[in-house]
């Protein structure tokens, strides 16, 4: 199991990955009693990695045992609501953010060049013009990862990534800076990206 932890103001962030089978990961989590119904009805090994690995991330996280919960629209939060929170996963890796006073929202994915293919389902005619310069899809991993994260924080209201949501141009590096706006109300967020050989982190707070 390896982790990498980061803050940004006042939210905890903490990246986890680990090669552990699915009886070592059951052992990590130390509240594992608390998830054990629900745990049992999960079929895929795929999503018993993830369900196992986003709770033993957010227990290391807030360095105590926790619950999560999912809300009618999906969203997690902590039962004793002690922090607002947002999990990611994408294959062995996952990313989860918590804040206590404001909502947050984190997205990891790792790179695979697929968005590549799919832009434009995402991206406005404009933000094309200068995100589709990157030969190595750099900047279109990190758009799409995101929308990906404003999705987590505003909801189903801006589902249409491409009219709902617009991110302004930035410069492409290991790490950096995002500006958005939500069309609909013109709101604007200001996002941190990491990106590396593996994968390509986002993440948000919203303190408006």
């Amino acid at each position: 199991m390896k982790t990498q932890q980061l803050t940004y103001e006042d939210a905890r962030l903490l990246v986890f990955t680990s090669e552990e089978t699915i009886d070592e990961l059951i052992t990590l989590l130390t509240n594992f009693n608390d998830y054990e119904k629900e745990f049992l009805t999960i079929k895929s090994e795929k999503r018993k990695r993830e369900f196992l690995g986003v709770r033993i991330a957010m227990n290391i996280l807030t360095g105590m045992n926790v619950i999560i919960h999912y809300d009618e629209n999906q969203k997690p939060f902590l039962s004793d609501h002690s922090y607002h929170i947002s999990v990611s996963h994408s294959r062995d890796y996952v990313a989860v953010i918590a804040h206590p006073a404001h909502v947050v929202g984190i997205d990891i994915e790792c790179r695979t060049g697929k968005v590549s293919k799919v832009y434009q389902r995402f991206l406005n005619e404009e933000e094309q013009i200068y995100f589709c310069r990157d030969d190595n899809s750099g900047l279109l991993e990190i758009a799409w990862s995101a929308k990906e994260t404003l999705f987590k924080i505003i909801g189903k209201e801006v589902h249409d990534f491409a009219r709902h949501l617009h991110l302004y141009p930035f410069i492409l590096d290991e790490r950096g800076d995002i500006r958005a706006a939500q069309i609909t109300n013109l709101k604007i967020f200001y996002l941190k990206y990491i990106q590396n050989d593996q994968f390509t982190l986002v993440y948000c707070i919203d303190k408006n």
